[in-house]
């Protein structure tokens, strides 16, 4: 009984230090100017990066050679546009090769 109490102990200890909340850490505090350096312009000059509001991966249900591309990077686009098309020979042979398959299976 003591084990198992033991186990459901390390058990429950194990899973709640899993869920804690990692520990914030403090925003970067900025240097101090040099003493005595004084600036009479009015620019302000920071280093910067402009990242996406939101990222989207994008993928085709079946592979095949890309045959065109309606967009480009930075282009905003609309729910149900094509972005891009892939080569569907194989995928139109296949429908003919059924139908025709269909058609000699209605006329046996």
């Amino acid at each position: 009984m003591k084990k198992w109490m033991m186990g459901f102990i390390l058990l429950a200890l194990i899973t709640l230090s899993a869920c804690a909340s990692p520990t914030p850490t403090a925003a970067p505090q900025p240097a101090p100017a040099a003493a005595g350096a004084t600036s009479t312009s009015s620019q302000v000059v920071a280093d910067a990066r402009v990242v996406p509001a939101q990222w989207v991966m994008l993928s085709f249900q079946a592979g095949g050679l890309v045959t065109a591309v309606n967009v480009q990077e930075g282009n905003e686009v609309k729910l149900g546009a094509v972005l891009a098309q892939v080569d569907d020979t194989d995928a139109r042979l296949a429908v003919a090769q059924a139908e025709a398959a269909l058609a000699l299976a209605q006329a046996q």
